[in-house]
């Protein structure tokens, strides 16, 4: 193996190094950064709720099981995969890019409490009337919140140069 070969090989294994490196520094600042949005409420903020029901109320957006802020953070060959929790990806598209949601009118079951309030029943409840709710549209304002804002990019800049000793 001649001289150059050599400092080839040398060279291609230091880039590959600095590759490898860089990306564990992109996942681990990357998920940082993803739950720093949570944290502080979007960043930029997002458009706070305007119903907050008891379950709600004292968390922050999105937080309320917090499902969707517990991300995992992946290296594959050539890029870093970041993965919300399974039980959150039903809503987590609607709460990152915005939408609505249209409910069809259904079938309600109600019953008489001793106050003479009515209330929602179960099917097996004694004494259920049935009722017919209306149809309605819930509109879901975007808060992306599977992002790394540029403000964070200098950080994880600063921490892939301290990796790879640059």
């Amino acid at each position: 193996m001649s001289q150059v070969d050599k400092i080839i090989l040398n060279l291609n294994s230091a880039v590959e190094d600095a590759r490898r490196k860089s990306l564990k520094v992109v996942a681990i600042e990357g998920g940082r950064s993803i739950r720093k949005n949570f944290d502080e409420g979007g960043r930029p903020k997002w458009i706070p709720r305007k119903k907050i029901s008891k379950k709600q109320k004292g968390t922050n957006i999105l937080v309320i099981s917090g499902r969707m802020k517990n991300v995992s953070e992946t290296v594959e060959s050539d890029r870093v995969v970041f993965k919300s929790n399974p039980l959150s990806r039903a809503y987590a598209a609607i709460q990152h890019f915005g939408g609505t949601i249209s409910m069809p009118a259904r079938k309600i079951l109600m019953r008489k409490t001793k106050s003479g309030r009515r209330v929602f029943a179960k099917a097996n409840h004694k004494r259920t009337t049935e009722h017919q709710g209306k149809a309605y549209t819930v509109k879901i304002p975007a808060r992306p919140w599977l992002t790394i804002p540029q403000m964070d990019f200098p950080r994880i800049f600063n921490a892939i140069k301290s990796a790879i000793k640059l």
